[in-house]
């Protein structure tokens, strides 16, 4: 929901209906959207359209797009993170894609989209909320599922009810005392805090057998001590349904 939250305020206006594909995380089935979608769209007052199945000529458009990105955007480019990633392809729109004269518009983006926003609705006062929350019980491992990835929690909490929140950069659960990391976008990896990695850093060595790794650069602030996980061990977690 961040992702389209910020290409919304990006456009700086509001379309009368949004057209997906049926993704997951969107579409419930049936042409139905998700009660988180369905609550997005309500809060901002547009409709939703979910493209048939198996209809390629449907989404070219937005295909089209996704393969003159891959071919002229990505490329040569090295990128730092994902901020960075973000960043570069911001200014990559900005400077080559828009200015540039569109075949099958016969116009530059850039002056279409001023023409659009004219006949477009205001963004609201304040964005939607998009943050992810529910409330879980830490189990005797004490880590938190999200997506693919595993995020360690304080030993201290097992036991106790925290509340799990995912933001577009971290995810926190918090109880008496906050545990937080920040998103990890690799697939099947595993985070500990930094914050709370010094009291169960003996016991890691134990566990995972010397498979701790180096910490990514300390900074101030939480940072994030990465562990890889032996493949033949599944740990009880919390799982955001």
């Amino acid at each position: 929901m961040f992702g389209i939250r910020r290409c919304l305020w990006s456009l700086g206006a509001l379309p009368e209906t949004l057209v997906w594909d049926r993704q997951a995380g969107l579409h419930a089935g049936d042409g139905r959207p998700t009660d988180a979608f369905a609550g997005f769209c309500g809060a901002l007052k547009v409709g939703w359209h979910f493209c048939d199945a198996r209809d390629p000529q449907a989404k070219g458009v937005v295909e089209r797009l996704q393969d003159f990105a891959e071919r002229s955007f990505e490329p040569g480019r090295v990128f730092a993170n994902e901020l960075d990633y973000q960043l570069q392809l911001d200014a990559w729109f900005d400077e080559r894609a828009n200015p540039r004269m569109h075949k099958t518009l016969r116009c530059r983006p850039i002056d279409r989209l001023v023409e659009e926003r004219a006949v477009m609705a205001p963004l609201p006062a304040s964005p939607p909320e998009t943050d992810r929350r529910w409330v879980l019980r830490v189990p005797p491992d004490p880590y938190l599922r999200f997506d693919t990835c595993d995020y360690s929690l304080e030993p201290r909490l097992v036991g106790r009810r925290v509340e799990a929140r995912v933001t577009d950069r971290e995810v926190l659960a918090a109880s008496s005392s906050t545990s937080r990391s920040s998103m990890c976008w690799a697939g099947g990896s595993g985070t500990a805090s930094w914050c709370c990695a010094a009291g169960c850093l003996m016991a890691a060595r134990e566990r995972f057998r010397g498979a701790l790794l180096t910490p990514r650069g300390l900074t101030a602030g939480p940072s994030l001590l990465p562990i890889r996980r032996p493949p033949n061990r599944k740990p009880v977690s919390a799982r955001y349904g």
